[in-house]
């Protein structure tokens, strides 16, 4: 009766009145069971000083914390993500498994096969150890626990291990403090990997799951190359897939949708960017349901990757490839969410283009998105469509069918890079009709650059839409070149020009603004080749020519300049 009042009256939100009416009570009527509904209560409102000093008040009443009271306490302790502001809380939650460990080592004398002896609270006090960045601590108590403590380690212990060593925060630290952490974590991943691997051997019934092998994988992901090298032999031996030229294994752990996505980004890390294209590839042949959209955004990086070092066009119609298989399944399923396409896959396949000058994929891609035909906007079909500027579309139904400025940013690089003026045209016009709207992102003066990331998706469009527009400036200058024997401008050319001093506009706008960082899968895509390119009809070899970072509005002047940002 008194445990479901005091829950009642907790659930309710008068937990400072439980907590009043448990102390009023008689000692008799009281247990650990009440007291555990209390500070169990106190953990949900996230009272956490309250809930340890009932905790103690508890003790001084003479009560003797169980096993289940320590694991809700700590149960309820690892909910806090950022244990910055919480440092007298972590000395008291060490003190609390260390009350644990000295009550274990009690219960052990007595009985070693008791229920009360359990992992759980040195798990819990692991997890909040490595999300509070006390690494030092946790392997103390790591080491304690395999050598005198009550209770040795199991798989999970080693799994939150493994688990906190792959999220120790590096995103403000240099590259070269980067590249030490890592291989630091990923030396401590292997160690941890070799206690693993002999539990398992001394325990039969004790079994790898796809959990540990991911965390294991994600720790190496951070290392030096000998630990990539490492890492496919795990995925080797424990999940069957090979390298190129090996010959698969027997699965012996089952690989599952967030250990597949593990092992495809490993190639990312690692820039074995051909190993992740070929684990994909296996997959499809053998467990396609498998993949999601996920999966494929992955394998479309490694692409654009690629693309990077080759200087034939090699990657941009693999990645075509991947894309229509994806919206093939998507179709097959149903339009099933986990299969839907994203910008960003488009984004990707746009990505391998621009780096080859991939203008025929860049038109087939833009078709697929949006639904109009490329050929609508060549220059025959445009004379002989005067009276009506945009031609029809059929806009495909239940996904995304708007580029969005990276998409765009990424068409105009390749017109560019293709230096056929015919092209430029053709790119121009497709810019005007899907492109009305010039604006940059809402609430980006707010915005934190340092936040680099492919989420941050304000920060992403802002440097996008900013060299999208100095892109389509460098294309209109090109498309209609200031000459003094000319009369006049065509219809069209008056709008491209219009077009050209919008496009200004948002540059100069940006300018004014905090400079963007760059966006993450930009920087993390190797061989960047951002020239501005010689323009001629039939796109001759193209020519570098010089560049600038600045951009004014000189429509006026005599001679507009060439230019490119970033």
């Amino acid at each position: 009766m008194l445990g479901r009042r005091l829950m009642r009256m907790c659930t309710d939100g008068n937990l400072d009145e439980a907590v009043t009416y448990l102390q009023s009570m008689p000692l008799d009527a009281q247990n650990v069971q009440v007291w555990t509904i209390l500070i169990s209560g106190a953990l949900r409102a996230e009272r956490y000083q309250l809930a340890y000093r009932l905790y103690i008040d508890m003790k001084r009443r003479g009560f003797t914390a169980d096993l289940r009271l320590y694991s809700v306490i700590m149960s309820g302790l690892v909910t806090i993500k950022d244990w910055g502001p919480y440092g007298k809380l972590l000395q008291q939650v060490g003190q609390l498994h260390s009350n644990y460990l000295e009550y274990a080592n009690i219960i052990k004398k007595t009985d070693p096969e008791s229920s009360e002896l359990s992992t759980l609270p040195t798990r819990g006090y692991i997890r909040i150890l490595g999300r509070a960045g006390k690494h030092e601590e946790m392997w103390d108590v790591l080491h304690f626990m395999e050598e005198t403590g009550p209770l040795p380690p199991d798989l999970i212990t080693y799994h939150l291990v493994l688990e906190a060593l792959g999220h120790r925060p590096m995103l403000r630290l240099s590259r070269e403090a980067q590249t030490a952490l890592g291989a630091k974590c990923a030396s401590q991943g292997k160690l941890i990997w070799r206690q693993i691997l002999k539990y398992v051997e001394n325990n039969p019934s004790a079994q790898l799951d796809s959990y540990t092998v991911s965390a294991m994988l994600n720790v190496l992901a951070r290392g030096t190359p000998t630990d990539a090298l490492l890492a496919a032999d795990v995925i080797r031996d424990f999940m069957g897939l090979a390298k190129p030229g090996e010959t698969p294994k027997p699965a012996i752990v089952q690989l599952e949708s967030f250990t597949f996505q593990r092992i495809l980004e490993l190639g990312i890390y690692a820039r074995k960017y051909r190993l992740t294209v070929h684990y994909f590839d296996q997959v499809v042949e053998t467990q396609p349901a498998l993949i999601d959209s996920g999966h494929v955004e992955v394998v479309l990086r490694a692409h654009a990757s690629l693309a990077t070092l080759n200087s034939d066009d090699y990657e941009a119609p693999r990645a075509l490839d991947k894309l229509l298989w994806l919206l093939k399944e998507w179709a097959v399923a149903g339009h099933s969410k986990r299969l839907e396409p994203r910008p960003e896959h488009f984004d990707l396949v746009l990505c391998c283009c621009y780096r080859t000058a991939s203008w025929s994929v860049a038109t087939h891609t833009f078709e697929i998105l949006t639904g109009y035909r490329a050929a609508d906007f060549a220059d025959d079909a445009a004379a002989a469509r005067i009276e009506q500027p945009y031609p029809p579309r059929d806009p495909p139904s239940k996904r995304t069918h708007h580029p969005d400025p990276a998409f765009l940013s990424h068409f105009v690089r390749t017109a560019l890079h293709t230096g056929d003026l015919a092209i430029v045209r053709q790119c121009l016009r497709i810019v005007q009709c899907v492109h009305r709207r010039w604006e940059l992102p809402e609430d980006f003066k707010n915005l934190d650059p340092e936040a680099n990331s492919r989420f941050n998706v304000i920060n992403n469009m802002r440097f996008y839409t900013m060299r999208l527009a100095s892109d389509v400036i460098t294309l209109i200058d090109a498309a209609v070149p200031k000459d003094a024997v000319r009369d006049g401008y065509s219809d069209e050319e008056k709008r491209w020009l219009r077009l050209r001093k919008t496009a200004v506009a948002i540059f100069q706008e940006g300018l004014h603004l905090k400079r963007p960082s760059t966006p993450f899968l930009v920087e993390n895509l190797l061989g960047q080749r951002d020239d501005v390119l010689s323009f001629t009809e039939g796109g001759t070899a193209p020519v570098e020519r010089q560049t600038y970072s600045d951009v004014e509005d000189d429509s006026d002047s005599t001679e507009r300049r060439q230019h490119i940002w970033f």
